[in-house]
């Protein structure tokens, strides 16, 4: 065999090898590396364009996110956005993702520095490993990332740790969850006027496991949780660490309503860490259990009165439960009630359903 025509041969695949790499967009020339792709360029400035085949984008610098942000189809369920470093937005303020069905990973890096109503309004994909430090929530917002997480909706491993500078949000991370998050974290603090005020969720029909909520929560209403104001779905292995502060009735430390409908609420578990102060039927724990299902849960604060309705008295206050209608098992709690210590007869301030195998600690 000729060994001029093999090498020639080769010569002339690596010629046309490079010339087609090089006559592709720039954006379009990746490399897998870890967890992401990097593009690879000396310009990483902005997104893969819309007509990419791998629909997989990396956002280097204020610029890319800025583009996200304002850019409706990077939000369909085809493109995955990655963040590849930590991104400083230098108080940029946008307009909240609409309706958001793709998948978003931040890689662990952190959001700084960034103003927005919520983060997304509607969310049916996925909102991965970000972390939202520093920065503000704009006005008229109620809750700290998402509006409503949608049954299709996933939040995993995020961290909410901006400012609060509005009086009226209900929720520190999620106002309504019909979907599932997991391992997340809020600082928020929550003050809100209305009903179902929670630290974490206003309104849980989901399902929510390893997350903790650390603000201080306020409500002037009812159905106030340190955690979740109001809990029809799951809560598993769960922490609310921030005093509550609560208002007419059902105020608890971690939940203030849990299972408004029969076969619902279930919470397995969780601590609820901060000092409780209220009026009816407030607990360390949980303001009204109504059909509810609570589990080896744990209350650590002290129970306060505010002023106590006429004719209630005798049901203000329990060390655990404000009021039983469901089932409490295996739960604890060292609480102190104004200033007292309790027994088993405290445990609930009015109980008309079950506790079983519960300890004062």
């Amino acid at each position: 065999m000729n060994i001029k025509r093999i090498l020639s041969g080769i010569l002339t695949t690596c010629v046309l090898s490079a010339s087609f790499l090089s006559a592709l967009p720039v954006s379009a020339q990746t490399t897998t590396k870890g967890a992401y792709t990097q593009v690879a360029a000396e310009q990483q400035n902005n997104l893969q364009t819309a007509d990419s085949s791998t629909n997989e984008f990396v956002i280097n610098n204020k610029k890319d996110f800025s583009k996200f942000m304002t850019t409706p189809e990077y939000w369909e369920s085809n493109y995955k956005i990655m963040l590849a470093c930590n991104i400083d937005m230098q108080d940029e303020v946008f307009d909240s993702i609409e309706i958001f069905n793709g998948q978003i990973d931040g890689c662990g890096h952190a959001v700084n520095n960034l103003s927005f109503r919520y983060f997304v309004e509607n969310n049916h994909g996925t909102i991965s490993n970000i972390k939202f430090n520093g920065g503000k929530l704009a006005g008229g917002n109620v809750c700290g990332l998402v509006l409503n997480n949608e049954e299709d909706g996933v939040i995993d491993s995020c961290l909410m740790g901006m400012n609060n500078e509005n009086a009226n949000i209900k929720a520190g991370f999620v106002w309504e969850n019909r979907g599932k998050i997991i391992n997340s974290e809020t600082t928020l603090s929550v003050e809100s006027g209305n009903d179902y005020v929670g630290g974490f969720v206003s309104k849980n029909y989901g399902t929510i496991e390893n997350c903790v909520a650390k603000g201080f929560v306020e409500g002037k209403e009812r159905f106030v949780g340190g955690f979740v104001g109001l809990n029809n779905g799951i809560i598993t292995n769960c922490t609310s660490t921030g005093n509550v502060n609560g208002g007419k009735s059902y105020i608890g430390g971690f939940v203030g309503d849990n299972g408004d409908e029969e076969g619902k609420g279930i919470i397995i578990n969780c601590t609820a860490a901060g000092d409780v102060k209220g009026d009816i039927y407030t607990g360390g724990f949980v303001g009204k259990n109504e059909y509810g299902n609570i589990s080896g849960c744990i209350a650590k604060g002290d129970v306060h009165k505010r002023i106590c309705a006429l004719g209630y008295e005798g049901f203000c206050l329990g060390g655990f439960a404000g009021y039983n209608y469901g089932i409490i098992k295996e739960c604890i709690t060292n609480a102190k009630v104004n200033g007292k210590k309790i027994n088993l007869n405290n445990f609930a301030g009015r109980n008309e359903g079950k506790i079983e195998d519960c300890k004062i600690a």
